[in-house]
C-alpha cells in the first residue's frame, strides 16, 4: 500500500512478507498466526522493531508534508 503511494518506508521485501504474515491473521484470527510453529522472542522483537520503524517514517513523512 505504501509502495503504491510512492511512500519510501525503507522496508524490503521480506520485512514486508513477516508484517503481513503476521498483522493480517493477529487481527483477523482463523486460526493460528504462524501455523507452522510458534513466534519466539526474537521473532516478536524483530515484528515490533519494524512496526516502529514504519511508525517513525510516517511520522517523518507527515511532518515533511505538513511543514514542520
Amino acid at each position: 500500500m505504501l509502495a503504491e503511494c510512492k511512500v519510501n518506508a525503507e522496508l524490503n521485501e521480506e520485512d514486508c512478507d513477516l508484517l503481513d504474515t503476521i498483522y493480517l491473521p493477529s487481527k483477523y484470527p482463523l486460526g493460528g498466526v504462524l501455523p507452522s510453529f510458534e513466534p519466539d522472542e526474537a521473532l516478536c522483537k524483530q515484528c515490533v522493531a519494524l512496526a516502529e520503524h514504519v511508525a517513525k517514517k510516517m511520522k517523518e513523512l507527515l511532518n515533511e508534508t505538513s511543514g514542520h
